[in-house]
Parts: C-alpha cells; structure tokens; sequence
C-alpha cells in the first residue's frame, strides 16, 4: 500500500496531461475510511479515505472547505490553488492526507466542512465526490439557542421578545430555531445570529448578526464592569432579598457590534449599532423579563433605510438561552 500525505499548507499542483470533464466528476460516493474528529491547534492528523476505483492511474483530488459558523467567518485552510493533482498508485484507490493546523487562536474551535472529489483524468466514469466531512479544531466553544424572555411574575417590564427596536418593531422573535448564540471562552468572544421577525407582522424580518468581545467573568479584574449588573426585576428576585437571582455569577461582554440587514419588506435597509449603557449581561435572570437562564444589552446606532435616508435608532435584546434540539 502506498500513502501519500501532504500539509494542507504546502500543497503543490502538477500539471495533468488530459483533463476531463469536471462535470462528469461529480457523482458516485467516496468512500472514508477515517477521519479525525478533532485536531488541536498546531497539531496534524491522517485522514484516509479510498476511491473505490481499481484503476492505477492519475487521479484529481479537489480540496475546499464548506461553509463555517465562526465569529471570524470560513476558514479556507490556505489553499494555495483550487485544484490539486496527485498520483494515486495504489491498486485499490487508497488515498491518506495529512491534515495540519496553524497554531492561530483565532482558528480555535471552529467547526470546517471539507469536500474531497477524485477524478480519472483518462476514464472520466471513474469518478467520486464525497460527503462533507466536518473537523471540529481544538478550544472550548459553546453554543446555545436564543428564545423569545417572556416575563414572569418577577418580571417589571414586558416580554414577548428577543429584540426589542422601536420604530421597527417591538416583538421580534427568531424563527424556525435559526437563533444561535455561539461564545468563544478562551478568546472571551460571542455571536448571536439568525432571523428574527415581527411578532404579528409577516414580512418584517432581519438577518441578525451580533458580535460581543471583551468578556468578564467573576474571578477576571474589572468584574462586574462599570453600570452593571443592572437589576431589570423586581426587588423580591434577588438573592439578597430572598429570591432565586443571584447576579455574583453573572458574565459580561464589554463591546457589543451589530448589523441588521434587511429580508423581505425590509430588504436593502440595515441597522448598525453599537453598545450604550451597561455591559451585555448572561447569567439566570439576567434578560431582566423572568429568573430563567438568558441575556440582555441595551444598543444604539443607525437605522438606513431601503431610499438610503438615515436615522437614529435605539434596542435592546432581551433573550432565554437553552441547549440547542438535536435535528
């Protein structure tokens, strides 16, 4: 058996002497034999797979990441070239690559969805694509599910939303489970993203994406920040006064930026914004509508309509967070 491996950083390409059809590569499974689940920053692994094809000649292997959720958008690897050519020699399509990762922070944790297609440059029948296959790099991230911070009998103000911007809309809510809140610890980051729409109002939808950064933990200097925590609830909620909230386990992220960019009756308006008033708070009670585990920050910026006028707009976000439902 004969194994080739490469680093996804140093890849070369040779020049083939026919080329076939690209389309006609583009059916029949690839078979993997293995692949590594996760690879820590600055570590490599083997990922092998086999064609499926007994032919011993020259074969195409094409090479492309899939799309990303990360903070920091898709990771391409550092393909040097779109396409790569190898010899596959081996009698029964044996195919090995060493996968290497650049010890960069900003690549931890990010989940990448690789695609591997083989082709025989001289019988184009001989051919094969395989599925995504996803590799989770090394750090701790975690992921949970925004929900609409429905008030309860603590509660001081209305709920029924996860953002709340008036002059739009005071009753959004994410839709069809497209909410994500996706936090970075080690780098001290966050993203919440998906589609929220106006409860009551169809058409009124926004592609959310918001980033927060500077995250302050209870143990970290600097805890809590500056305004915070800010108590939303009645007095009775807290712990100090005999209830279940207790805001000495809360977290922060300093620095919030957003975009809102526009879908259907909204389509090519967008809002950005900034953070205003206290810290992005996390912790159970700390949507400030019910003692249930979630989030609030309050936001100002610039609402741009679709005839490009400008305002000045002001909200706030006020979600739940539970674990995500498995599909």
């Amino acid at each position: 058996m004969r194994l080739t491996t490469i680093s996804l950083g140093a890849f070369l390409a040779i020049a083939p002497p026919a080329i076939a059809d690209e389309a006609q590569c583009d059916a029949n499974p690839l078979y993997v034999l293995t692949g590594p689940a996760s690879i820590p920053l600055g570590g490599s692994d083997l990922l092998e797979f086999n064609t499926q094809h007994t032919i011993a000649t020259l074969l195409f292997v094409s090479l492309g990441p899939g799309p990303s959720s990360t903070p920091y958008g898709v990771f391409c690897l550092d393909f040097p070239v779109p396409l790569v050519w190898f010899f596959i020699t081996d009698p029964s399509g044996y195919f090995g690559i060493t996968i290497r990762v650049p010890d960069n922070p900003k690549l931890d944790c990010l989940d990448i969805f690789m695609q591997f297609a083989v082709c025989n440059l001289e019988d184009p029948t001989q051919r094969g694509i395989s599925n995504h296959i996803k590799i989770e790099l090394g750090g701790t991230c975690v992921e949970q599910c925004p929900d609409t911070a429905f008030d309860d009998q603590y509660a001081q103000n209305e709920g029924g939303h996860a953002l709340y911007l008036p002059g739009l809309g005071t009753q959004y809510r994410f839709m069809d489970d497209t909410g994500r809140f996706t936090e970075h610890v080690e780098l001290g980051t966050g993203l919440l993203s998906g589609i929220v729409e106006n409860d009551g109002e169809p058409g009124n939808k926004w592609d959310v994406h918001v980033e927060f950064s500077g995250r302050v933990d209870p143990a970290d200097a600097g805890f809590p920040p500056p305004g915070s925590p800010y108590r939303q609830l009645d007095p009775s909620a807290y712990i100090e006064n005999g209830g279940p909230v207790d805001t000495s386990g809360w977290y922060y992220y300093v620095v919030t930026s957003g975009v809102l960019t526009g879908l259907e009756n909204n389509a090519g308006a967008t809002v950005i914004f900034g953070n205003i008033g206290p810290a992005y708070q996390v912790g159970f009670g700390a949507s400030g509508k019910n003692v249930d585990y979630g989030a609030s920050g309050w936001f100002a910026g610039i609402y741009t309509d679709p005839t490009g006028q400008d305002y000045s707009v002001a909200g706030d976000i006020n979600i739940d967070l539970k674990d995500c439902e498995l599909p």
